[in-house]
C-alpha cells in the first residue's frame, strides 16, 4: 500500500527524482539500523553473544526503527525508480517503447545481481556479516547516486491528478455527467479492473507462502545434499529468477512492439498478441497446483521435496505481474498506464494482509507454536479450495468487466496524438 502513497506525493507535490532520493536514503539508514541492533556492534555492556539476555530495548527499537525504514524505501523505489528511468530516457516520450525494452532489461539484471548476493551472503554463518555488507553496499550506492545530483533530468511533480481522486470518482454515486471523455474513460477502466480485483487476493495470499510457511518448513527439514547442507537461500532462487524472468518477458514483446512500429519490421501476429486476461488466469491454476502440491508433500523428511511448490508460487507472481503489465499497457487510459505496479503491489499486499487474518481466524486448530505442530496440510488444502473459487469467478466476472472493456491499443506519439499500434500484448 506504500507504493501508492508515494505514487500520489511523486505526482501531485514532489516529483519522481526526489521520491527516489528520499526513498533510497531510508532504505539505506534502514539496513545500516538492523545491522546497528545486532549484539556484536551496539550489544549491552561485555555481552557481545546472539543471545536474549545481551538484546536491550535500544537494540529493539534500533531494529523495529530500521524494519519501518526499509519498508518505506522499498514502497517508495518500487514505483519511482522505473518512472525516473523513463524520465532520463526520453523527455518527450517519442521512444516509449525502446525504452521499455532497456528498462525491463535493467530489471532482470538487478534481479540476477540479487539472487547471486543473496545466495552468497547464505553461505555466510555470521549474521554480522550478513547484515553489514548489505549495509555498506547500499551506503556506497546510495552516495554514487548522489554524487550525479547535477547531471539527472529532474521534471517536477505532472499534476497528473491523485489516483486515489480517480478512485473516489469512478464510484462516486453521483458523477458529473459534463465529466470529459478521458476522465469518463478512466472511470470506466478502474470500474471494470476493481471489479475483478477480488479474486485476485487469493495470489497475494499463495505469494506469501513462498517467505513464511515455505520458508519455515525447508528450515525444520533435512537439508544435507551429498556433502554439502544446502542453504535456506537456495530454495528461494525459482522466486527470485522469476522475478527476473518478468521483466524478461515483458522486454521481449516490448521489442517486438517497437519493432513494428520503428522499424518495419513484420512481426508474426502470434507473437504480438499474447491475451494478457488468459495469463492471469494461468497464474491462478499455478496457485492452484502449488497448494495441492504442498499439501501433498508436507509431511515428507527432505526439504528437495519443497522446490516444486517455490517454483509453483514463483510462476504466479510471473504471470500476474506480467499480465497485469500487459493488460494496462494494452487497455488502460494513457494516464493510467504507469500505474500497473501500484496495482500489482495493493493487490498482493491486501492478499499479504489477508493471509494474515485468515491464519487468525484458523487460529490454534490448525496452527501449534511450530511448523512440526501444525496442520499445514489442511492450510493449503484450504487455500486450495479458495483459489478454485477465485479461478471460477474470475472467469465468470471477466466477461463482464474485462472481455467487454477491450479497445484496439492505441500509442501517444511525440506531438501526445493518440495514433493505432500493435500491442503486443492485447488481448
Amino acid at each position: 500500500m506504500l507504493p501508492a502513497v508515494f505514487q500520489l506525493l511523486a505526482d501531485k507535490y514532489l516529483g519522481y527524482f526526489k521520491v527516489v532520493v528520499i526513498s533510497t536514503m531510508s532504505s539505506t539508514l534502514g539496513i545500516v539500523f538492523v545491522t546497528m541492533s545486532l549484539p556484536p556492534v551496539l550489544g549491552m555492556g561485555p555481552c557481545k553473544k546472539y543471545k536474549e539476555e545481551c538484546v536491550g530495548d535500544g537494540q529493539r527499537g534500533l531494529l523495529y526503527l530500521g524494519v519501518a525504514l526499509t519498508a518505506i524505501g522499498r514502497g517508495g523505489l518500487t514505483v519511482s525508480v522505473p518512472c525516473l528511468h523513463d524520465e532520463q530516457r526520453s523527455e518527450g516520450g517519442q521512444f516509449y517503447l525502446c525504452g521499455l525494452v532497456q528498462k525491463h532489461v535493467s530489471t532482470a539484471e538487478n534481479h540476477v545481481v540479487y539472487a547471486v548476493g543473496l545466495v552468497i551472503i547464505s553461505l555466510i554463518s555470521s549474521w554480522t556479516f550478513r547484515f553489514g555488507f548489505p549495509a555498506i553496499f547500499a551506503a556506497i550506492v546510495t552516495v554514487t547516486f548522489l554524487s550525479g545530483w547535477s547531471a539527472y533530468t529532474k521534471t517536477g511533480p505532472k499534476h497528473k491528478g491523485s489516483l486515489l481522486a480517480t478512485l473516489f470518482k469512478a464510484f462516486a454515486p453521483c458523477r458529473n455527467h459534463q465529466e470529459s471523455e478521458g476522465s469518463r474513460k478512466e472511470s470506466s477502466f478502474i470500474r471494470h479492473i476493481t471489479g475483478v480485483s477480488i479474486n485476485f487476493i487469493i495470489l497475494g495470499i499463495v505469494s506469501a507462502l513462498g517467505n513464511t510457511f515455505f520458508v519455515s518448513q525447508a528450515n525444520q527439514m533435512e537439508r544435507k545434499f551429498l556433502f554439502m547442507t544446502i542453504p535456506l537461500a537456495v530454495f528461494q532462487l525459482p522466486m527470485l529468477i522469476a522475478a527476473a524472468a518478468a521483466p524478461c518477458l515483458c522486454a521481449m514483446c516490448a521489442f517486438l512492439q517497437c519493432a513494428n512500429q520503428y522499424c518495419n519490421f513484420c512481426v508474426p501476429r502470434c507473437l504480438r498478441v499474447i491475451p494478457s486476461i488468459l495469463g492471469v488466469g494461468v497464474a491462478m491454476v499455478h496457485a492452484i497446483l502449488c497448494c495441492v502440491v504442498a499439501a501433498a508433500v508436507v509431511k515428507r523428511k527432505h526439504a528437495m521435496w519443497l522446490v516444486f511448490q517455490f517454483y509453483l508460487v514463483a510462476c504466479v507472481d510471473v504471470f500476474f505481474r506480467s499480465s497485469i503489465e500487459a493488460y494496462y499497457h494494452a487497455q488502460a487510459p494513457s494516464r493510467l498506464r504507469d500505474y500497473h505496479d501500484v496495482y500489482t503491489d495493493f493487490v498482493t499486499g491486501v492478499g499479504y494482509f489477508s493471509s494474515v487474518v485468515l491464519v487468525a481466524m484458523v487460529g490454534r486448530n490448525w496452527f501449534g507454536e511450530t511448523v512440526g505442530e501444525s496442520r499445514l496440510d489442511r492450510y493449503y488444502w484450504l487455500l486450495a479450495v479458495l483459489a478454485t473459487l477465485s479461478l471460477v469467478g474470475f472467469w465468470v466476472m471477466a466477461q463482464f468487466c474485462l472481455f467487454r472493456n477491450v479497445k484496439p491499443p492505441t500509442n501517444t506519439d511525440a506531438d501526445g496524438v493518440d495514433k493505432e499500434s500493435s500491442c503486443c500484448f492485447g488481448g
